[in-house]
């Protein structure tokens, strides 16, 4: 799931989509080992019938945090889609240090 972004000169990207945390992540983890891994983390879920979650939520966030230990996890789409069920604030409130919640326009560097 997601894409990865593998150079020489810079830092391995992992930018894992519009996904849910699952095996198919773990795998891509595992293959690239990524030091950055941007997350769309809002929690959204279908709108109709059960609720089924279309991206991940804070248990999702807390569960690649730790398997992703060495990462620094970007969390992103958090005020992006009306059906969202996370917040920034939520996941700032869990205060797990791989976790980075940019603010609007914020540009975040990560050297080499």
């Amino acid at each position: 799931m997601g894409i990865a972004f593998k150079s020489d000169k810079e830092k391995t990207l992992y930018v894992a989509g519009d996904t849910i945390w699952c095996e198919e992540v773990k795998q891509a983890i595992n293959k690239f080992n990524p030091e950055i891994i941007v997350i769309n983390a809002c929690g959204a879920t279908v709108l109709v019938g059960e609720g089924e979650r279309l991206i991940m939520d804070i248990n999702d966030v807390k569960a690649i945090s730790s398997y992703a230990k060495n990462s620094t996890i970007i969390a992103s789409h958090m005020g992006t889609v009306s059906h969202l069920t996370v917040t920034r604030e939520d996941i700032k409130a869990l205060k797990l240090n791989n976790i980075v919640v940019p603010d609007d326009n914020e540009i975040l560097e990560f050297n080499n």
